[in-house]
């Protein structure tokens, strides 16, 4: 009797453990469009979209979403500066971002967009989707006033 309850508890532990753990992010390489849009990406639970104008180059811009992306855990895995777009996962929150920019005058002024999607619903709980990319706009701005 006592070693059935040890057998049945050992199963439940870990059944609860692998199926409450966050699973890995799939790879933000070739993930996403070329457009900064919603777009359906396989097992997402939720996607934001969040935009930013700043007074910096398209240049300064691409480099301090590369930065901010290092700095808060995310593995760049795609980095176009001809398209004015890179990409990474993270796997602590499995979550996927692409960060768009495009210079919108002549002048040093840019806008970003980041695409991102959340895999895991303990994520999701924490910040939320929004909330999620707007800490990732905010670590772009930081990046960006060192300049």
């Amino acid at each position: 009797m006592i070693r059935l309850l040890c057998v049945c508890l050992a199963a439940l532990l870990l059944v609860s453990c692998t199926t409450f753990s966050p699973s890995q992010p799939p790879s933000a390489a070739g993930l996403y469009g070329p457009e900064p849009v919603k777009q359906e990406i396989p097992g997402s639970n939720a996607q934001a979209i969040v935009s930013r104008t700043v007074n910096y180059t398209h240049e300064e811009v691409l480099e301090a979403a590369r930065t901010a992306m290092m700095r808060i855990g995310y593995n760049v895995q795609e980095t176009d500066p001809g398209k004015g777009k890179i990409a990474g996962s993270k796997f602590n929150c499995t979550a996927t971002a692409a960060i768009y920019v495009r210079q919108i005058n002549p002048e040093p002024t840019s806008t970003f967009t980041i695409v991102l999607d959340v895999y895991d619903w303990m994520c999701s709980a924490n910040d939320g989707e929004i909330g999620i990319a707007d800490n990732l706009a905010t670590e772009i701005q930081k990046v960006l006033s060192t300049y």
